[in-house]
């Protein structure tokens, strides 16, 4: 979506179910955190959210502009976090989650920004536990299938990021909030 699109499309596209917009700011040519305000001038008046796809670097200087956009706002992947991750940036990244009701975090390909080592998983796993700490009502699962940033593909691999969930997060009603009625509130299913 261009920061141009008329009103007229993103309307015609909410009648077709489109509940939001998806930011890439990796692509080459792709949208900017600058441009922030104007998607979100954009798409509130359709109560859509903003999902954003950050490189893991950017997201102390995105954690500043999201303090000013008050549409929701869904972080990709762990919110583009891994293990190199510095402390300071968790930190201050579930402490805005803690002041900001529209700052939601899809738990999605914990494989993008490591190796998946144990020691990679540990920290995805305490990242999803402060998560249900700090955010319970605003989390959210995802396969990020057909996994196109994996070289090789294997047919169980959703399967096998589903059952790490689980081992995460053991309570089923917090897997059912995650899983169903976070996702069903953000699209309104």
């Amino acid at each position: 979506m261009a920061p141009d699109t008329p009103l007229e499309h993103l309307h015609s596209l909410h009648q077709r179910g489109v509940r939001g917009v998806r930011l890439n700011t990796l692509a080459t040519n792709g949208p900017s955190l600058d441009q922030l305000p104007r998607f979100e001038q954009l798409i509130q008046p359709q109560g859509w959210h903003l999902q954003l796809l950050l490189r893991e670097d950017a997201l102390p200087a995105a954690l500043e502009r999201l303090e000013t956009i008050g549409c929701p706002v869904v972080l990709d992947h762990f919110a583009s976090c891994s293990p190199r991750t510095a402390a300071a940036t968790l930190d201050a990244l579930f402490e805005l989650a803690a002041r900001q009701t529209n700052l939601w975090i899809k738990l999605s390909a914990p494989y993008l920004l490591s190796d998946c080592s144990p020691a990679a998983l540990e920290h995805y796993r305490a990242f999803t536990e402060h998560g249900l700490a700090v955010m319970p009502e605003r989390l959210l699962w995802a396969t990020d299938w057909p996994h196109p940033a994996l070289r090789e593909r294997h047919p169980d691999t959703t399967r096998r990021l589903h059952e790490r969930l689980c081992d995460w997060v053991t309570d089923a009603r917090q897997r059912q909030r995650i899983e169903v009625s976070n996702p069903a509130r953000l699209y309104g299913f």
